[in-house]
């Protein structure tokens, strides 16, 4: 080597040492040494020793994702062709387990045999079939007192229309529906592995459990025609309006209100006692999902060591969430690590219609202390159109979409290229990927998220204002006015404040019933908000409007979000530091402290180059970390409006973070 090339490399060298003096040693060392508690999991959904095509996998292949794609930890689950009853399926699936744990990897476990968890491949149903889940409905062809009743629910719902299997599925409300399928699957899994083994299982995973009782709509013929066919349905069975039910759900509605329940004002009528009677039955029902699933799940796995995941069905379609869930954000608050489902890797949709993905994962961790947020992320729709895979650099920038709200756990769909029957992108592409992803989360996943801003989730109006329907229930264009008013002024204002960067938390009535005001800020258990934004139409229950003028009151800010707001409406209203400028809705912006450090994580969706700068609260010098190329270097703030900004120039799709010392 030349002279002058050693003479230039040791140069680079004290420069880059000098650059990343202001980093602390430790996140240094995470930033260069990813461990792999920061890095993405690969899920496999197979024993270790075959595929489902019959390709030998094992030792070799763990180490091929280890060390040639560079993740941290594999997903397993068992998938043996008699579910959960095969001995020897179990003795692979416990041999695949030590192989991973030999490896240095993480373990995650799928509980399910396709999805919506809870049938256990129709395990819990075997045991007691009385536990199949249950739908009211309405025949207006029967004499009066005949018209409303009960029957079990699985033609026209999401057991009966999905891409894994067409099943019967248990009540997710009852209590007993739910301790079965832990027996089956969770405790099965303890009890073939041993303590040693299960204790290296970090969290279990359960997809899309659901309330049925609701009319989702056919899947293409295309696809049903390849669906498992476990419990044919009725082709006679009368479609009728439904809702879900739940056993004692009445008696509950009596109990606690000192009445029966009017039935008929469940699916109709547009008087306020009406509307009481269905905010009061979905409350419960929410309740009852609520504590007989997530849990009585949650109790088992901290009893077991061990913690509980998943995501749920339809986050992203608002007038689905009252007859799924009861109230979705509830429902949230009910894991370990709330996660979502991410089918599409395309960063340039974020901020239009992505964001409402992760919000609600976001957001529940968020309000009570967790940091933890999973994502099971794929390019489904890129591959499924014939688009190919994703390419690297959309996976990135869809992945920092997902950090900057604060999810830290990534399980990948994303095909990799082992042996000639996984052909796909090639390993240097995963690992780039992988490490991506855990330089970032060296920085940010120990570190406290901010954000100050509450949007209002009208759960209650939902609750009040939902009608059955026996079409598809695929948005809400046959719902009220008043329905389609909260709706939209709702995803508006989600989209506006994505848009002009200001980091906010969902919270419905129960949250704030629950709140308090202090010095014109909203306190929520350890957090503090200084801005409301409510959407526009919605009824407020008597001790959320009282907080609510309180709040303003005292100074807060209260912004009334009509529909159609837009990103200038919103920083008109809230103010706040960190504003961009020139402003562009293509930057994803989040915001995080550690160890009395600002972190920003900053991302341009878009293809074109971004140059401006942002408003900050810490003069001097700040470090720049490149999570693409490992780069640290630094910039200083310069004066601007009698404060503080920092030069901001993003490539497309560059992704950078930016942190004070």
């Amino acid at each position: 080597m030349k002279r002058s090339s050693v003479l230039f490399f040791v140069l680079a060298a004290v420069a880059l040492a000098s650059c990343s003096r202001d980093i602390p040693r430790e996140w240094q060392k995470d930033w260069s040494e990813i461990p792999a508690e920061y890095r993405p999991l690969k899920i496999i959904m197979s024993q270790m020793g075959v595929t489902r095509n019959g390709e030998l996998r094992g030792r070799d292949y763990l180490s091929y994702l280890r060390d040639s794609c560079g993740v941290g930890g594999v997903v397993l689950s068992y998938t043996g062709k008699d579910y959960l009853k095969d001995e020897g399926e179990w003795a692979l699936l416990a041999d695949g387990v030590r192989l991973v744990v030999e490896g240095g990897l993480r373990v995650w476990f799928y509980d399910e045999d396709g999805y919506p968890s809870l049938s256990a491949g129709g395990r819990v149903l075997e045991v007691d079939p009385s536990l199949e889940a249950l739908e009211l409905v309405y025949d207006d062809s029967k004499t009066e007192g005949e018209r409303y009743y009960v029957r079990e629910s699985y033609e026209y719902t999401h057991a009966c229309n999905n891409y894994a299997a067409q099943r019967r599925y248990p009540d997710p409300g009852n209590e007993q529906a739910v301790r079965t399928f832990i027996k089956v699957t969770h405790q099965a899994l303890r009890d073939h592995l041993g303590d040693g083994l299960f204790s290296h299982i970090e969290a279990f995973f359960t997809d899309e459990p659901s309330y049925l009782g609701v009319n989702l709509g056919l899947i293409p013929e295309v696809a049903r025609s390849n669906v498992l066919m476990q419990d044919r349905p009725d082709p006679d069975k009368k479609l009728l309006p439904m809702l879900p039910w739940t056993k004692g759900i009445d008696a509950d509605y009596k109990e606690r209100y000192g009445e029966e329940l009017p039935v008929e004002s469940l699916f109709g009528g547009d008087g306020e006692g009406d509307k009481v009677v269905r905010q009061r039955y979905w409350e419960l029902m929410g309740e009852h999902f609520r504590s007989n699933y997530c849990d009585i799940i949650e109790k088992w796995c901290a009893n077991a060591g061990t913690l509980s995941s998943g995501h749920f069905l339809s986050e992203q379609t608002i007038v689905r969430h009252t007859p799924l869930y009861g109230n979705m954000l509830l429902t949230q608050r009910g894991l370990d690590i709330p996660g979502l489902d991410m089918l599409n890797t395309d960063p340039t949709v974020w901020n239009r219609e992505g964001w409402i993905h992760a919000a609600f994962p976001e957001s529940a961790a968020y309000l009570d202390g967790k940091r933890r947020v999973f994502t099971e992320i794929s390019d489904h729709e890129q591959t499924l159109y014939g688009g190919g895979p994703a390419t690297v650099e959309a996976m990135k920038g869809t992945a920092t979409c997902q950090m900057a709200g604060g999810v830290t756990e990534f399980n990948l769909f994303y095909g990799d290229n082992y042996a000639p029957a996984f052909p796909y992108r090639s390993s240097a592409e995963y690992k780039d990927y992988c490490e991506f992803v855990g330089r970032i989360n060296s920085i940010v996943r120990e570190a406290e998220i901010v954000k100050d801003v509450l949007l209002y989730y009208p759960a209650y109006d939902l609750q009040r204002e939902f009608l059955p329907e026996k079409e598809p229930l695929m948005d809400e264009r046959n719902q009220s006015s008043v329905m389609k008013t909260v709706i939209g002024s709702f995803r508006d204002a989600g989209r506006a404040l994505t848009q002009a960067q200001i980091p906010f938390v969902f919270a419905d009535y129960l949250v704030l019933q629950d709140a308090s005001v202090k010095d014109g800020r909203i306190i929520i258990g350890s957090h503090s908000f200084d801005a409301l934004v409510l959407p526009e139409a919605i009824v407020l229950p008597e001790k959320v409007d009282a907080l609510v003028e309180s709040f303003r009151s005292s100074g807060g800010t209260v912004v009334n979000a009509s529909t159609g707001i837009n990103p200038q409406d919103v920083l008109n209203e809230i103010s706040c530091i960190e504003r961009f400028a020139p402003s562009d809705p293509m930057l994803v912006y989040g915001k995080f402290s550690r160890k009395g450090r600002d972190i920003y994580l900053v991302l341009n969706s878009s293809d074109k180059r971004y140059e401006g700068a942002m408003g900050v609260s810490a003069d001097g010098r700040w470090s720049v970390l490149d999570p693409d190329s490992g780069e640290i270097s630094h910039i200083e703030t310069i004066a601007c409006d009698g404060g503080h900004s920092l030069p901001v120039v993003l490539e497309p799709l560059q992704t950078l973070l930016y942190v004070s010392r």
